[in-house]
């Protein structure tokens, strides 16, 4: 059965579901404020090898939360723009709550959630697990750096695949405009591949 959770309680869980976290950790929330604690416990997991998920929304996120986020090791990051839940989970617990991954909201607010233990409610566990998991895959826009298909050079990702190639290749590329000429890097993680600019992504990276 579900546990409610009261403002001090949310927090406490938050702080075990991150630690406690072996395989994965998804973070949805559309605000993002990070205490040295929460960087610290993120860290941890990602220096354990957790596959670390991170979605917010609403605007984007301020420079000093970017760079705390950018030290995590084993982060994938993604920006939804109607992004109202928050929910957050690893391969054993769940938190469905009002809480933003916001500080503030930790010191000030009153709030409230539940706690969901997948061996006690496996079905509902996996509701909703499958419900976020269609956010990310459905709603969102992954968030990072991408790769010159041509020469590898680091550049913007473009989730849409349009803009996959630094300034330079471009221009080269666009005298011919061939969309299967083959080029050497795969925009999304930058491993050497036979790619071409109708289809950017290696095999790995085509099938997450």
């Amino acid at each position: 059965m579900p546990e409610l959770l009261t403002t001090k309680g949310i927090s406490s869980a938050l702080e075990a579901l991150i630690r406690k976290s072996n395989k994965e950790l998804v973070l949805v929330s559309p605000y993002w404020q990070l205490s040295a604690d929460l960087v610290k416990r993120l860290k941890d997991a990602g220096k354990r090898g957790v596959e670390i998920t991170i979605v917010y929304g609403k605007n984007d996120l301020e420079d000093d939360e970017s760079d705390k986020i950018s030290d995590v090791q084993n982060v994938n990051l993604y920006f939804c723009k109607n992004l109202h839940a928050k929910c957050y989970y690893n391969e054993n617990d769940a938190i469905i709550t009002s809480m933003n991954f916001y500080e503030y909201s930790e010191l000030t607010n009153v709030e409230l959630g539940i706690l969901i233990r997948k061996k006690d409610d496996r079905t509902l566990y996996d509701d909703v697990t499958k419900e976020i998991k269609y956010i990310i895959e459905d709603q969102s826009e992954p968030i990072g750096n991408g790769y010159c298909i041509r020469c590898g050079e680091e550049i913007d990702y473009d989730a849409n695949l349009h803009y996959t190639m630094c300034y330079d290749c471009f221009q080269a590329w666009s005298s011919w405009g061939n969309l299967n000429y083959k080029e050497n890097f795969c925009h999304k993680c930058g491993n050497p591949y036979r790619v071409c600019k109708g289809a950017p992504l290696c095999k790995k990276c085509n099938n997450d």
